[in-house]
């Protein structure tokens, strides 16, 4: 086993107060990612609390229905009770603090020994605040990371099915459902380890893209209409106004997944929403 594994290994041993943090407006990733850990590491006896830097979109709020968690902004006094007894904050799916908000980067800034922080993302330019950081801009996602170590560890057998579901998530959502080049044999074989972990593919698929509400393909077809394809010819940008925005009903979530459309027009490599 690799060394860092080991460590790792050594370290849950015995029971650990653990929180785990993600980035500020979460996605699939980020909430994939920290139930696959948190249910892991919770499986094996110890103390997890997951801390969002705000809410999460309606439709991945049922990944997080066995976990401890609670939203930074309003329980301030809660993260900073949560941090001084903690033995290890998980920090993922985001390379630097100030990506986790404002509340939780000053949180951070306070840990005191004999409190650590252990990094996984796979993003570029993670900078150099953990005392763990596994870091890998080469992998579709955290989430596959994340099935890596659980992997590694001989630990996916903690896995529950919804926990499965989520990392499955994840990774579906950050590969644009398996179509972007950071696509790889290695993350089909996660997938497939996820599935036999009890993900269901289709049971993810729909929960992701067939629960829409109708106003929200009412922001989609407004913002589309706004779509203009740029002076260079393979780019387009697209918005929706604060006007349509108020008058159609915007709420959390309801544009994650649109700036992949403007991809999907002929010749086009930059999308931006």
């Amino acid at each position: 086993m690799h060394e860092s594994f080991q460590n790792i290994q050594d370290f849950f041993k015995s029971p650990k107060q653990i929180l785990i943090t993600t980035h500020t407006n979460p996605d699939g990733d980020a909430i994939g990612s920290t139930v696959g850990l948190a249910c892991a590491l919770r499986q094996q006896g110890h103390t997890v609390s997951i801390v969002l830097p705000n809410a999460a979109p309606s439709f991945l709020k049922t990944f997080l229905e066995e976990e401890n968690w609670f939203i930074a902004e309003g329980n301030e006094a809660r993260l900073r009770e949560e941090i001084q007894h903690c033995d290890l904050i998980a920090t993922l799916d985001y390379n630097h603090p100030s990506r986790a908000g404002e509340i939780i980067e000053n949180a951070l800034s306070q840990i005191v020994s004999p409190c650590f922080v252990w990094m996984v993302d796979h993003h570029i330019e993670p900078s150099n605040y953990a005392k763990w950081t596994f870091s890998d801009t080469k992998k579709s996602s955290t989430c596959e990371m994340i099935w890596d170590i659980l992997k590694e560890l001989n630990w996916e057998s903690f896995l529950s099915p919804l926990a499965a579901n989520a990392l499955y998530t994840g990774i579906m959502t950050d590969t644009g459902s398996f179509r972007f080049p950071s696509t790889s044999s290695a993350t089909h074989r996660a997938v497939a380890g996820l599935i036999d972990s009890g993900a269901e593919p289709s049971k993810v698929h729909e929960g992701i893209f067939d629960q829409n509400r109708l106003e929200r393909l009412r922001l989609l077809s407004s913002s589309l209409a706004n779509l203009k394809v740029l002076k260079s010819g393979n780019a387009v940008a697209f918005y929706l106004s604060a006007e349509e925005q108020k008058k159609i009903g915007l709420e959390k979530g309801d544009t994650e997944g649109f700036v992949n459309y403007g991809l999907s027009v002929e010749g086009i490599s930059l999308s931006a929403f």
